[in-house]
């Protein structure tokens, strides 16, 4: 016999760009939001097609356009928490709201050396991202997961990978001196949901600890970096309670020049697409006795 386990509904992909007007000077958030809607009432319309607790995906989706010209927001996850509550608010039949916000970052154009009022560049790839869960019974704390994806830095010397263990499959050899580029994707929720967080502030300052570590530390192991990058992540902010990275290991090989005559003195690469290494790793707050490294 069968049941439904579990069961939730929304709207995706949500694209909404709000200007914000201040005199001459324009700012712009570029968003994509994603809701979804948990009930026990839901169940009418999986088992008997009965859509009378449903609540159309184009009203949720006129809802957050609403809501982006009620309640302006520099943070996304501000934004995020407005809908949630929002809909629980709104409907009693709904116990969980999850949204999910990603945002492209367009950079203020510079002309004649000076910022322009109103136009604006891509960035340089990377996405801003945030995750909203809130329950009926916690709506004064929100469950938030902050983050990037998409953050492509590659950097060429500084890196190695040595001392692996080598057995007849094996044909990988030794590297003292390699290409290291990645792709990151990095996640870090919070302490205590029920105070004010500047999630901008903490973004800015993972951003920047990333790149810093990524740059300025030796790296002997991608998992090497990311113990690096969690662990200063922690260190410069009180609020981040643990930090989920995905590092995949984007290789670049030697083409070898001996064929034509010449030495490769780690200059002519070939750009793996796949497959490539993949590496993840939880970095979180210790609050008890000192424990040893990772």
């Amino acid at each position: 016999m069968a049941t439904l386990s579990a069961n939730r509904y929304g709207k995706d992909l949500v694209r909404v760009v709000r200007v914000t007007r201040n005199g001459p000077v324009h700012d712009i958030k570029d968003v994509a939001v994603r809701v979804l809607l948990e009930g026990g009432k839901l169940e009418t319309s999986y088992y008997n097609g009965d859509n009378s607790w449903v609540v159309p995906t184009d009203t949720i989706k006129n809802t957050v356009y609403v809501l982006a010209k009620k309640h302006p927001f520099t943070d996304i996850e501000v934004f995020g928490i407005t809908i949630a509550r929002h809909f629980l608010n709104e409907y009693a039949h709904y116990s969980k709201a999850e949204v999910t916000i990603s945002e492209r970052p367009w950079n203020r154009m510079v002309i004649e050396g000076k910022p322009h009022d109103h136009s604006f560049l891509p960035g340089s790839g990377e996405e801003r991202t945030a995750v909203v869960r809130l329950a009926r019974e916690s709506m004064d704390a929100p469950q938030v997961t902050s983050g990037m994806r998409n953050l492509l830095v590659m950097k060429t010397t500084g890196s190695e990978f040595v001392g692996f263990p080598k057995d007849k499959y094996t044909t990988l050899k030794e590297a003292t001196d390699r290409i290291f580029k990645t792709t990151v994707t990095v996640e870090w929720d919070y302490v205590c949901q029920r105070k004010p967080v500047d999630y901008t502030a903490v973004y800015n300052r993972a951003k920047e600890t990333i790149l810093h570590v990524f740059a300025t530390t030796y790296s002997k192991a991608v998992q090497q970096t990311v113990w690096e990058m969690g662990r200063q992540i922690i260190a410069k902010n009180d609020d981040v309670k643990n930090v989920h990275f995905t590092l995949p290991n984007q290789h670049n090989w030697l083409f070898d020049l001996k064929p034509f005559g010449l030495e490769n003195n780690n200059e002519i690469f070939v750009p793996q697409a796949d497959p490539q290494g993949y590496i993840q790793g939880t970095v979180s707050r210790d609050n008890g006795p000192k424990k040893a490294a990772l």
